[in-house]
C-alpha cells in the first residue's frame, strides 16, 4: 500500500511501531582529541571541564550525556557545543 493511502493514513493512526537506538557516546578525552584534529590544538582536558562546569552540563535536565557505570558519556549536542565554543574562543584554542 502507498504510504500516503488513507489506509495507510488509519493504519498509522492507529499503530506505532517503536525503535529503540542507542545514542553515539563520547567519552570527554575523544571530544578533545576531536577538537585537536579541527585545529584547536590548545583546547585540552582541562578547558573541556571548565566548560562543562560552567555550562552545567552534566545536569540531568539538558539531556547531554550520561553516566555508565561511573562513566560519563557525552552526547553529540554536548560534541557540537564544545565545537562552537571553540570555534567562538579559536584565538585561545588555536
Amino acid at each position: 500500500m502507498k504510504a500516503d493511502s488513507e489506509l495507510a493514513k488509519q493504519v498509522n493512526a492507529t499503530y506505532v511501531i517503536t525503535k529503540e537506538t542507542e545514542r553515539q557516546k563520547y567519552r570527554p578525552g575523544t571530544i578533545v582529541e576531536l577538537m585537536h584534529k579541527e585545529g584547536f590544538k590548545r583546547f585540552n582536558m582541562h578547558a573541556h571541564t571548565e566548560f562543562w562546569k560552567a555550562e552545567d552540563a552534566k545536569n540531568p535536565a539538558k539531556g547531554l550525556g550520561v553516566e555508565v557505570e561511573w562513566s560519563w558519556y557525552w552526547y553529540e549536542p554536548w560534541l557540537q557545543k564544545v565545537r562552537a565554543h571553540c570555534k567562538q574562543n579559536e584565538a585561545a584554542y588555536k
